[in-house]
């Protein structure tokens, strides 16, 4: 039997023990904590950089068109995405133009700092705008709201687990401590270097059992605790794959023309730049079909589509392969060629328009001959930028239209329509 003074000096130890390991699994949850907290907010803050330069990208361009169809498409898509609330395009005035997910009768939250600050936790969302821009042209600004409550949930999953663990930790202490001090000290230390590997982030290392039941139980507490941990990691890698989908899925929509599946306005700007900009000489043939509106207004705008899709395979097929074709609007097409000789290119215009009128297009059931006006310009004999560029294969075109159609006109500057 222990005498007085060694019980004492025992339940001292005892006292002193748990109050430090207390104190260090206080230390430890204190750090999860600190470390999800660090790690789930470069994840948030990557997110928002991310949706931010998307939505810019995506938005921009058919705001310019006030193409509101289809920047509402975009954003529906977007708030698809796990964690965004709602979305908001206001104009240069401050006006909405298109609400996803959130009542116009309801005034715009204040903006928001800090994702994780005491207001965005309180309502479980963070509200921020982001400034659209076409080059140095303000067009608006999105206002959008992000959850917050994978930051609430997730802390208070892992605050809970941790006090869980802590109490169950402190609890076979006291009872163990007090019989086999020696020897739960040597265990405690390989828990305590097991919580320290699951705080730096390893999850995946298990701690082996042993014959001593008590002792087995912590080791399942916390092997349970890595592999649900992990589990969260796997899940938040799942929903980070998704997002880039859908990313993926957007910028189809933004740089695409809908009807066509060829590159549209938008696409056609940031190819004619690239190609400026490394100074490489290249041609732009404007295409206009001459007796399509003629078409559309008698069969239907159904049949219209049609042959739209229809011309525009047309071109794929004639053209080389790795040539670029640009639907501009309507019944405007674009080509981009590297060939600059003028007689090359009127060979090039002369063959297309003859390719075309000698095509029948069928559309429900009926044929249909299609005539254009092509329109052509050269960098850098002609212009000097994407913008006049397209100008000058603009007018051309109307040029090949005043001349009677059905032909094609390179630009020239002394010529006016």
């Amino acid at each position: 039997m222990l005498n007085t003074k060694t019980a004492s000096s025992g339940l001292r130890w005892v006292v002193a023990s748990l109050l430090i390991e207390s104190i260090m699994l206080s230390l430890l949850i204190w750090s999860n904590l600190n470390q999800l907290h660090s790690s789930l907010s470069t994840q948030t803050q990557i997110r928002l950089n991310e949706s931010s330069a998307l939505l810019q990208s995506a938005l921009s361009a058919p705001l310019v068109q006030m193409d509101y169809a289809t920047a509402e498409a975009i954003m529906l898509e977007t708030h698809k995405i796990e964690g965004i609330v709602y979305l908001v395009v206001l104009d240069r005035h401050n006006q909405r133009l298109i609400s996803v997910n959130w009542d116009d009768k309801i005034p715009l939250p204040r903006v928001e700092k800090d994702p994780f600050n005491s207001n965005s936790l309180a309502d479980a969302r963070f509200d921020t705008r982001i400034p659209l821009m076409l080059g140095d042209t303000p067009l608006g600004t999105l206002a959008m709201g992000l959850s917050t409550q994978f930051y609430i949930q997730a802390r208070a999953d892992a605050l809970t687990r941790s006090m869980a663990i802590a109490l169950l930790e402190l609890l076979f202490s006291a009872l163990l401590l007090l019989s086999l001090n020696y020897w739960f000290g040597k265990k405690f230390i390989r828990l305590t270097e097991q919580a320290k590997t699951i705080a730096n982030g390893n999850y995946h290392q298990h701690l082996s059992t042993s014959e001593h039941r008590e002792y087995d139980q912590l080791v399942v507490a916390f092997n349970q605790m890595s592999d649900a941990i992990s589990h969260k990691m796997e899940q938040l890698e799942s929903a980070y794959d998704e997002q880039k989908r859908l990313n993926q899925k957007i910028l189809q929509l933004v740089n695409n023309d809908h009807l066509t599946q060829l590159p549209n306005r938008y696409a056609l700007d940031s190819y004619l730049n690239q190609l400026i900009n490394t100074k490489q000489p290249h041609a732009l043939l404007l295409i206009d079909m001459d007796n399509f509106k003629h078409i559309n207004e008698q069969s239907g705008h159904h049949v219209g589509d049609q042959l739209l899709k229809a011309f525009a395979k047309q071109l794929q097929q004639f053209m080389p392969e790795d040539t670029f074709i640009a639907r501009l609007n309507g019944d405007e097409f674009v080509i981009a060629v590297s060939e600059t000789e003028p007689k090359r290119l009127s060979a090039i215009a002369s063959s297309l328009c003859l390719n075309i009128a000698n095509h029948p297009f069928l559309s429900a059931s009926q044929s249909f001959t299609i005539e254009i006006s092509i329109g052509y310009s050269r960098f850098p004999h002609e212009a000097k930028d994407a913008r006049n560029l397209l100008n000058q294969a603009d007018i051309a075109m109307y040029q090949a239209k005043a001349a009677g159609r059905n032909s094609y006109r390179a630009y020239q500057a002394d010529e006016t329509l």
